[in-house]
């Protein structure tokens, strides 16, 4: 699994920021850009602008509307009313253990955001065993569950190729819907 690593940590970036003009040089290199032309297809092709994307990054992901990007705001009817403070609990313990401080970008976000889940699982991944482990727990409990209705609705809401290749990504790293609900 240590190979998903930049996947995860692309992903990250990707939730958490807007594109800028390096992180879309990144993902038309040759490796990325063939991964993404894969996951929405016409991706190489399309020369978006900056503007639209910061745009489409806030419509998706901080305007009421889009695709929220917190595992609070997918939790399946019935859930316990504590699974945000589960979550949070869980995650805030993992930062530890990998050495994330709650500061810069990591202090600025919910933690159930998929962003810091997903730089989360990448940290992990890169580390040692029990870090892998860590990391695949994270991603099991903390993202799985939910990560593809969430990035089936960020790739149907987007305009771009860029996000709806993320949404993509999510959907494969963590089974469609039918996988999900099984």
């Amino acid at each position: 699994m240590r190979e998903l690593a930049p996947l995860y940590e692309l992903l990250a970036r990707l939730l958490t920021s807007e594109v800028d003009a390096t992180l879309l040089s990144s993902l038309k290199a040759p490796e990325a850009g063939a991964l993404f032309e894969r996951l929405a297809p016409g991706f190489l092709a399309e020369e978006p602008d900056l503007d639209d994307l910061a745009g489409e990054f806030a419509a998706l992901f901080l305007i009421p509307g889009g695709a929220p990007p917190f595992a609070s705001a997918w939790a399946p009817e019935g859930a316990p009313e504590e699974l945000p403070e589960r979550i949070a609990s869980f995650i805030h313990k993992a930062m530890e253990v990998l050495s994330v401080e709650q500061s810069g970008a990591a202090g600025r976000l919910s933690l159930d955001h998929a962003g810091l889940l997903c730089a989360l699982v990448a940290r992990g991944l890169e580390g040692n065993e029990h870090e892998q482990d860590l990391a695949r727990h994270v991603r099991e409990e903390a993202l799985a569950p939910w990560a593809p209705r969430f990035g089936e609705a960020v790739a149907a809401k987007a305009s771009s190729k860029v996000y709806q290749a993320a949404g993509a990504l999510l959907v494969s790293l963590h089974g469609g819907r039918a996988e999900a609900d099984a």
